[in-house]
């Protein structure tokens, strides 16, 4: 027995070191399908996971199993694919691996992603799902954008995943890439919609790829402006709104407005988005823009779409009256000089911006306006002798 240990031994110390010479030695008289006991895992799995590719063809030509699941519920196979290692998966298929397994976890290697095409060759099914999530291996790969990822990706679609398959949430590869835990992942999402990917296909809440990418632009700013024109480059619906079916579902435009998204806002807005919807507090894109002083962004709202200024009479007045009550002295002044700029064509809101002027004044309005440095007729508007 002392002896059977020794020899027990000295295998686990070759294999751990890649000494083929010692291996060769003992492994006659090893169990190759038997545990190591400091290393709690078996041979086949150590090498692979080592990237032994020899010590993996001397374990196969000695009765090591290549379909045994270790603690961990894996198969030598998966972790071959987990470290991408091609060749080494190879010789496992070579072997009589099953490249369908499913792990404890309910993944199968080609799930794991980013090999060759090997495992495609050898039979594996492209769309299985693993049992957990119900993400494709094209969910999986859309996690990557090394350039093997993207290969995979490229690969996956010629041989028939599905593009638009959705996981138990609701997501899509499209939505996986851009909702990826690191990075919206730009060259990910170009494929995808390059290659046929809805681009307005929802996840969960009515999330659709646009929104999701909003949602993630505070995190990622730069990923995220580029997204959003690849995606109307390719005729997303820029007027969806999430939480489908709910009053406080925000369309792109109020939600990137929340945000402070300017550039995205303006994407938008240039791209004819629809400004006349709502926000889930009542309030339209052209009144909450001026509300958090994106001067800029009205003026370019309400020069691209005119009507934007008399289509809401509400938000008017509660834009002159209650917003300029709250805020300083130099947005005031700000606020009046954009309205009065559009007075000449739109007379309901040169009255709104006279009222609020003399709200803000008070009781002394008459004698404040006298004094300042206007024409004559407008002196006379703001002090009402002019109606």
């Amino acid at each position: 027995m002392p002896f059977s240990w020794n020899i027990t031994n000295q295998f686990e110390k070759a294999v751990l070191t890649n000494n083929l010479i010692v291996a060769e030695n003992v492994i006659e008289q090893i169990n190759t399908n038997s545990i190591f006991k400091h290393q709690k895992e078996f041979p086949l799995h150590l090498c692979v996971k080592w990237g032994h590719k020899e010590m993996v063809k001397l374990l196969l030509c000695n009765g090591a199993n290549v379909n045994l699941m270790n603690l961990q519920g894996f198969y030598p196979l998966h972790y071959a694919c987990m470290h991408i290692n091609i060749e080494i998966a190879k010789i496992l298929i070579e072997n009589g691996a099953d490249v369908n397994a499913y792990s404890s976890k309910g993944k199968t290697p080609l799930l794991f992603a980013v090999i060759s095409n090997s495992l495609g060759k050898a039979g594996a099914n492209i769309n299985l799902k693993d049992l957990s999530h119900g993400n494709s291996t094209l969910h999986f790969a859309c996690q990557y954008s090394v350039p093997t990822g993207l290969d995979l990706i490229e690969y996956l679609i010629a041989n028939g995943a599905n593009i638009n398959e959705q996981n138990n949430d609701g997501f899509t590869p499209l939505l996986t890439a851009i909702l990826n835990d690191y990075n919206i992942n730009v060259p990910v999402v170009k494929i995808l919609l390059r290659s046929g990917a809805d681009p307005n296909q929802a996840g969960q809440y009515g999330i659709t790829p646009l929104l999701a990418t909003i949602r993630r632009s505070s995190d990622h700013f730069d990923e995220g402006n580029e997204t959003v024109q690849i995606l109307i480059d390719f005729d997303c619906n820029i007027n969806e709104k999430e939480f489908q079916g709910q009053r406080s579902g925000e369309t792109a435009l109020n939600l990137s407005i929340e945000r402070s998204q300017n550039s995205i806002t303006e994407k938008l807005i240039r791209s004819g988005c629809d400004v006349t919807v709502r926000n889930s507090r009542g309030e339209t894109p052209f009144f909450s823009l001026i509300k958090n002083n994106k001067y800029d962004l009205a003026k370019l709202m309400a020069a691209i779409v005119p009507s934007v200024l008399m289509d809401d009479p509400d938000s008017q007045a509660k834009l002159t009256n209650d917003f300029g009550e709250r805020v300083e002295d130099k947005d005031f002044r700000e606020l009046k000089r954009f309205l009065f700029e559009r007075w000449p064509f739109f007379p309901q809101l040169q009255h709104l911006c006279r009222c609020s002027i003399r709200k803000r004044l008070g009781k002394k309005a008459d004698k404040f306006i006298r004094k300042w440095n206007f024409s004559e007729s407008i002196k006379q508007y703001l002090t009402l002798d002019q109606l």
